[in-house]
């Protein structure tokens, strides 16, 4: 389970990097701020762990 989360993340993050690298810093906040959303939801749908949900959470808000 903990490698389909670490596999979604990557591809998740490449996604926002690829779409949002030449734009401004704010619309990279948004991209953050909707993949967070996207993260609470699969939590909250039991889809992940809460260990899971943390070190997404923490990836997500220290960049």
């Amino acid at each position: 389970m903990m490698f389909v989360f670490l596999i979604l993340l990557i591809v998740a993050a490449l996604y926002f990097y690829q779409h949002n690298g030449l734009e401004g810093s704010g619309v990279r906040s948004s991209s953050s701020d909707h993949a967070l959303e996207i993260l609470r939801q699969r939590y909250a749908k039991g889809e992940i762990s809460e260990q899971d949900f943390l070190n997404g959470k923490h990836i997500l808000e220290s960049h």
